[in-house]
């Protein structure tokens, strides 16, 4: 980052990263969810960092769908079939603060999570998008 403006040579962190998952910006940190693990980009010396913090939620997040900024912290939108039904899928939702501390780590606190819908069959999430009235 330069006068706090992400320049070319910051975006382009490696070939392709944009279609390695989903990805958003937060507090000016991008986050992408890559491998089972959700990753900040540590824009000093150029390279993903797993975020802290979040151990017990990452196990269920085999299959995220989106991941965006909503007011500064993160929320994380993936599916798991019913337990109940294997013909339908559930919606989940996590927000998690995202909390700068010393030495330049990025800690992620979980705030909650629950399923926020159901539909027989799979979901698709086309858009996460979040506005500030």
């Amino acid at each position: 980052m330069h006068k706090g403006r992400w320049r070319a040579e910051d975006l382009a962190l490696n070939s392709g990263w944009l279609s390695v998952g989903p990805w958003c910006v937060i507090q000016n940190v991008f986050f992408r969810f890559y491998m089972r693990k959700i990753e900040w980009y540590d824009s000093k010396n150029k390279v993903w960092i797993p975020l802290k913090g979040l151990e017990t939620l990452l196990p269920r997040l085999a299959g995220v769908n989106k991941v965006t900024d909503y007011g500064g912290k993160m929320v994380i939108l993936w599916q798991e079939p019913d337990v109940v039904s294997d013909m339908s899928h559930q919606l989940w939702c996590a927000e998690i603060a995202i909390e700068k501390r010393q030495k330049g780590e990025i800690w992620g606190i979980l705030e909650w999570f629950d399923i926020v819908s159901s539909a027989s069959g799979l979901l698709k999430i086309d858009h996460a998008l979040t506005t500030i009235i």
